[in-house]
């Protein structure tokens, strides 16, 4: 008789996808994680900005049971409550993935927290001076939250070592990985350059206006703009980006089922953020399907990454301008910056690796005993 495994409640605030957008790629690798070694509950409540749930096929396969859920209605449906707290009960373990709500009122021994990254409301405005901890704002509602979700975690997760703070106290890091690696393959030669990532994330919607408004026309006319992610929710943003559409450099493909063909069709993955948490799961992608990649520095930040051996580093704009067009002119540039980011991914940024660093923090809170 097969001995049973222990059980493990993961609460998540999106849908967990391997072809998603950057967090719920996290969401689905640290499952992925998990399920090799326990048995998995997943409560989750769908991605605001595509809550689509069939794309669960993935999901479905990995866990013992797999619930939808949204969290306000904890307080008004006695059953779903019920059902909650039976699920809380049986598991020797509980994830719960972003949300520091939950983490606050939760009543369970052993709760694993994975912040991922700080969340955007309680950074201070300087971005990497800390949280507002460390300003006057000591009795924000947002802050008390938080506290409460550290005091109340038996770990805390990060992606990134760029996100631990003083504030946090003991912390583990799991970096970010990309779960499906495509077999390498050299670029096809194009004159595109290419953005992914989530449209709803002011980070990215600023890089974008930042690049076609300062960067594009330092390119020469050949050289087209191609930006995938999400339509914008908000419409201000929507309009903003519709009024780029206008040029005809400039290409966009809301929410596609899978970004690699675009990864494929580029000679260049562009990340010119200025501002932003984490590391960027945009990068990886790109390493993963060979594409060369120029970035800013606060877009490669946290990640094992030289300058000039996998990637370009920028930050000037006409520096970032004349490194694109080195790429695509000198194809051998770009070529060999490809092999060597794609090395860097299988080696230290694959499921493989994920899946060890979840072993380690199981066998520290004596879930897994070998």
């Amino acid at each position: 008789m097969q001995k049973s495994r222990p059980k493990i409640v993961f609460i998540c605030t999106c849908t967990p996808d391997s072809n998603g957008v950057g967090w719920e790629q996290r969401a689905f690798s640290m499952l992925l994680a998990y399920s090799k070694y326990l048995d998995v509950e997943l409560w989750f409540q769908p991605t605001s900005d595509n809550p689509d749930i069939k794309r669960l096929t993935q999901v479905s396969s990995i866990c013992s049971s797999v619930i939808v859920f949204y969290p306000i209605l904890m307080k008004t449906d006695v059953h779903l409550r019920n059902m909650f707290d039976r699920a809380l009960s049986s598991a020797q373990c509980v994830h719960v993935y972003r949300n520091m709500e939950i983490v606050a009122i939760l009543r369970h021994t052993c709760i694993i927290w994975d912040l991922d990254e700080i969340p955007w409301d309680l950074r201070d405005e300087s971005r990497n001076s800390g949280l507002k901890f460390s300003t006057p704002h000591k009795k924000d509602e947002r802050v008390n939250q938080f506290t409460k979700a550290l005091e109340k975690s038996t770990v805390v997760l990060t992606s990134s070592p760029l996100e631990i703070h003083n504030e946090l106290g003991e912390v583990t890091v799991i970096p970010n990985v990309y779960v499906d690696i495509p077999i390498y393959r050299k670029k096809n030669h194009t004159c595109n350059l290419l953005f992914v990532g989530n449209l709803n994330y002011q980070p990215n919607v600023d890089a974008v206006l930042f690049f076609a408004k300062h960067i594009l026309p330092l390119l020469p006319s050949y050289m087209q703009l191609h930006v995938v992610g999400r339509t914008p929710i908000n419409q201000e943003i929507l309009v903003d980006f519709n009024k780029l559409s206008l040029d005809s450099r400039i290409t966009f493909f809301y929410d596609v089922q899978r970004c690699s063909p675009y990864y494929f069709n580029a000679a260049v993955a562009i990340i010119p953020l200025r501002f932003g948490g984490g590391t960027k799961l945009k990068i990886l992608e790109a390493f993963a399907h060979s594409c060369p990649v120029v970035s800013t520095s606060i877009g490669c930040e946290g990640l094992l990454v030289k300058d000039g051996v996998e990637l370009l580093v920028r930050n000037a704009v006409h520096d970032f301008a004349q490194a694109c067009i080195a790429i695509i002119e000198k194809p051998l540039i770009g070529e060999n910056l490809a092999k060597k980011a794609y090395d860097l991914i299988v080696n230290e940024y694959s499921q493989d690796v994920i899946d060890k660093h979840v072993h380690s923090v199981l066998r520290g809170i004596s879930i897994l005993q070998h």
